[in-house]
């Protein structure tokens, strides 16, 4: 039987290649530094503002209720991986770091495709207290990306890990039900949409 790799080496393999694929260098984490510096008076404001446009979703509301974050702990939670964003080196820490906070939303019952949302409505309120300076605007897309990448690695792995314990199926087999079900739900996608290139 193959040695299942650990958590924490998935979560930090997987950072290492997102900081590579994104382009977060050494110039792009002292940039972040000085951008928080213009923004971080904001931070409460962001911060808040984003939290009203989550609490809008009941679903997602109830989501972080259930994970044990009331208003408060919200509040304090995200303003805490706001600041990361924006203070930490992206190595090895700050890497476990945020997948801690994925796995706490997942904990909550938080959709996955709902990660994407919550992670862009952050980004959209930073964006509006930016300087507009395009090399800026391109660095928080980055560093929202990695974020986000990195909660979505957490929570597939764990779902990976449940799933495998639940079931008992290995990885190959896992692979090729979803090679044969996204198969099937291309075909009715070009059915709806009347076309076939992509297929």
């Amino acid at each position: 039987m193959a040695h299942e790799e650990s958590l924490r080496t998935i979560l930090v393999s997987g950072c290492e290649e997102f900081s590579s694929l994104l382009g977060i260098t050494e110039d792009v984490k002292k940039n972040l530094k000085e951008i928080y510096k213009a923004i971080s008076a904001r931070k409460e404001e962001i911060v808040r503002t984003a939290l009203d446009s989550i609490s809008k979703n009941n679903d997602l509301s109830e989501a972080l209720k259930k994970a044990g974050l009331d208003e408060t702990r919200s509040k304090r939670l995200f303003e805490y991986w706001f600041t990361t964003i924006f203070q930490s080196d992206y190595g090895e820490r700050h890497c476990l770091d945020v997948a801690r906070i994925g796995l706490l939303l997942v904990r909550g019952g938080f959709p996955l495709h709902s990660l994407s949302p919550l992670v862009s409505v952050f980004l959209s309120e930073t964006l509006k207290t930016s300087d507009g300076n395009p090399s800026h605007i391109v660095m928080l897309a980055k560093v929202f990306g990695w974020n986000l990448a990195v909660m979505i690695l957490s929570y597939e792995t764990i779902r990976q890990r449940v799933f495998k314990k639940a079931t008992g199926i290995s990885e190959e087999v896992y692979n090729r039900l979803i090679d044969i079900y996204t198969k099937t739900f291309l075909n009715e996608l070009a059915k709806e949409l009347k076309v076939w290139w992509f297929m």
